[in-house]
């Protein structure tokens, strides 16, 4: 549909505008509209890949798919962990939490144990993509515990290359050069 809505502009600005328009038009579809590496804005849960297990209300529970954003406050990243029947699990500021809507990050979950070790970026498109562990002890709106490894929103190899350049340079002693 979008091809043919192209060419019929094109044959308007040929027949009007000259050959030089539709050029230009052309040059700017193909340089702007046809990266196919690029990334692009993510809808809902996506596909996950995960190590572990989590148990949530005492069952071992699969991690069907997650998602990345900015949080509530906007000012930091959430993780969404999708489980059964699109329940959800949201990371963001260091805390855990149970039941979190579009403009809410949820109920905070008091945990004995969250360690934690993570990486995330926003895309301008929208969505954003998250790489790390959480290792939970929690309670309170829900009961979750276990140790689970993420990699969230599909990174593209440069992606993936900024975190490990991003993690290198933080686990630098600060004595040593970069």
């Amino acid at each position: 549909m979008r091809s043919l809505t192209l060419v019929a502009l094109l044959l308007v600005i040929s027949a009007l505008g000259g050959v030089r328009a539709s050029v230009t038009i052309i040059a700017w579809v193909a340089l702007v509209g046809c990266d196919p590496d690029a990334p692009r804005p993510l809808r809902g849960p996506v596909e996950t890949r995960t190590i572990g297990a989590l148990t949530i209300e005492g069952v071992a529970t699969s991690i069907t798919g997650c998602a990345v954003g900015a949080n509530a406050r906007n000012d930091g990243t959430y993780l969404d962990l999708f489980y059964a029947d699109a329940q959800r699990l949201r990371f963001t500021r260091g805390e855990l939490h149970a039941s979190p809507s579009a403009d809410d990050d949820g109920s905070v979950l008091a945990c004995t144990k969250l360690d934690r070790k993570w990486q995330a970026g926003l895309r301008a498109q929208g969505g954003g993509y998250w790489r790390g562990f959480l290792d939970v002890r929690c309670t309170g709106a829900r009961q979750v515990e276990g140790r689970i490894e993420v990699t969230c929103g599909q990174p593209t190899a440069a992606e993936l290359e900024l975190l490990d350049r991003e993690r290198a340079a933080h686990e630098r002693p600060s004595n040593q050069p970069p």
